[in-house]
């Protein structure tokens, strides 16, 4: 009931960060689908003012029965200011000016560009040139330039719409992005609770396994050590005192790593060899089969040398026992962004798929005889210094073991 509950939690979380995302992008999207459609109207907006503008041209023509004056022109200047027309300018079939009105945009009158009657942008201008009828050769070229005042005004408020759109959408992205982050912390403290929940159950588990089973144990080890010593070396019972006396040396061992997993959350940090540290463990297990890179390592870090010893041998005993072929282990001591990192690598069989975080859960382990509190210790002692522990397969082959420390 309890993990159908997290992961419904865990979908609706899901659901509302692709919700917010979701919302951004539909607004981006949106607000550059209405700027396009701006566009187009625009263009038609133009299109008709221009046809507005040019519209008693040809009646003054007719009435003059050729160019019209500079005066005529001025009137209708004056018309159609307040919608945008600024400059007219005719020319004759020889490019002389007939009549002009307005002011120019530039600093050089505009010449006629009768290869092309697409209309030109000119800044906060549109140029356009009418070319007379081919009947009707002796009417004049006529160039006018306008501002688009309507669709200027409605470019800008798409543009703003748009800007407005892509901030908003930035702002869910930052609150998606910040929701995130709080999820995952939140989680990883739920992680964390319900892992000290679970370690404060095993404390009290091992306070009566300690009471209730070691001293008795220590006692069935001593006599049944005393009864090997009374029989003969070639006794058939000898070899069954010796099973006794394994069995129990086993369980010993069991309560004392499960004891250590407990243990108080206060650990002593002092300057220390990294290196060194590293190098004595691999002296205690198997000096012949680790090689130590130490050319990136601190000279002193501020470490518990007792529980990382702890941590380390732990480390390299699995990794000599992961490589059934006896290759060398590699193992390195590094400063990467202000971290001691430390890594012990096999060249074993690597981690089944998907184990990646249940190889540090109390009891999780793959091995006959293992107690699957190896690497559940080595987290709580590498956590208790502020730092982490994973576990991967590595690119070539076996797997790989990394732990990360703040000084």
């Amino acid at each position: 009931m309890a993990t159908l509950k997290t992961r419904l939690v865990s979908f609706a979380r899901g659901g509302l960060l692709l919700a917010l995302l979701a919302l951004g992008v539909t607004l981006v999207v949106s607000a550059w689908s209405n700027r396009r459609e701006v566009e187009q109207m625009s263009a038609l907006l133009d299109r008709g003012q221009v046809d507005r503008f040019f519209r008693p041209i040809p009646r003054i023509h007719s009435q003059n029965g050729g160019p019209a004056t500079s005066a005529e022109l001025a009137e209708l200047l004056a018309q159609f200011r307040r919608e945008g027309l600024r400059y007219l300018v005719e020319y004759d079939a020889d490019g002389e000016v007939v009549s002009e009105a307005g002011e120019h945009a530039g600093s050089e009158r505009p010449r006629p560009n009768v290869a092309s009657l697409q209309p030109q942008l000119l800044g906060e201008r549109v140029r356009v040139t009418f070319r007379p009828p081919p009947n009707r050769e002796e009417l004049p070229i006529l160039v006018m330039e306008f501002e688009p005042l309507v669709a200027n005004q409605l470019r800008d408020r798409a543009t703003k719409s748009f800007a407005f759109s892509c901030a908003a959408a930035a702002a869910l992205l930052a609150l998606t992005l910040g929701l995130r982050l709080a999820l995952q912390r939140e989680e990883r403290q739920r992680s964390r609770s319900e892992r000290e929940r679970h370690l404060a159950s095993l404390g009290e588990m091992s306070a009566v396994l300690a009471h209730e089973i070691r001293n008795p144990l220590a006692s069935l080890k001593g006599h049944a050590q005393l009864l090997g010593e009374q029989l003969d070396r070639d006794s058939p019972l000898q070899k069954k005192v010796e099973r006794i006396v394994s069995e129990a040396k086993r369980l010993e061992e069991l309560t004392s790593t499960l004891l250590d997993l407990v243990r108080s959350s206060s650990i002593s940090r002092a300057p220390t060899d990294p290196t060194q540290l590293l190098r004595d463990a691999a002296e205690t297990i198997d000096a012949s089969r680790i090689s130590v890179d130490a050319k990136q390592a601190p000279e002193r870090w501020s470490l518990d040398a007792m529980r990382m010893d702890q941590v380390l041998k732990n480390l390299l005993q699995n990794a000599l026992q992961a490589d059934a072929e006896r290759k060398p282990i590699e193992t390195s001591v590094r400063l990467e962004r202000g971290q001691l990192v430390i890594s012990v690598r096999d060249h074993g069989a690597g981690l089944p798929a998907g184990s990646e975080q249940q190889i540090f859960e109390a009891f999780h382990t793959t091995r006959v005889k293992g107690t699957g509190l190896g690497l559940a210790v080595a987290r709580r002692i590498v956590e208790l210094h502020g730092g982490q522990i994973r576990g991967e397969n590595h690119p070539q082959g076996g797997a790989v073991f990394t732990l990360s420390i703040p000084e």
